[in-house]
């Protein structure tokens, strides 16, 4: 489930699943350049562990921030908050 909210003078956008959940420990090295968990995947491929790091260091470029939260009864939240700009044409 995607969502997303004006709060103040920033756009936040959850993208939430009903998974596994994520544990406290991976919690920490989510966002490390090549940290991947030992979980195994839906389609049976792990990945390089790029992809949240990437995207944390592309919304921390915008001022952003990059979060994971548990949704509970189970699976994982992540969030991302961007700074809201009115756009002159």
């Amino acid at each position: 489930m995607i969502s997303a909210k004006k709060h103040k003078d920033w756009i936040v956008v959850d993208v939430a699943d009903n998974g596994l959940g994520i544990d406290d420990v991976a919690k920490e090295h989510l966002f490390d350049m090549f940290y991947s968990t030992s979980q195994s995947i839906a389609d049976s491929r792990r990945g390089m562990g790029i992809g949240l790091a990437l995207c944390k260091s592309i919304i921390q470029a915008h001022e952003g921030t990059l979060t994971v939260h548990d949704h509970l009864p189970t699976g994982a939240i992540f969030r991302f908050t961007l700074q809201s700009q009115e756009v002159e044409l």
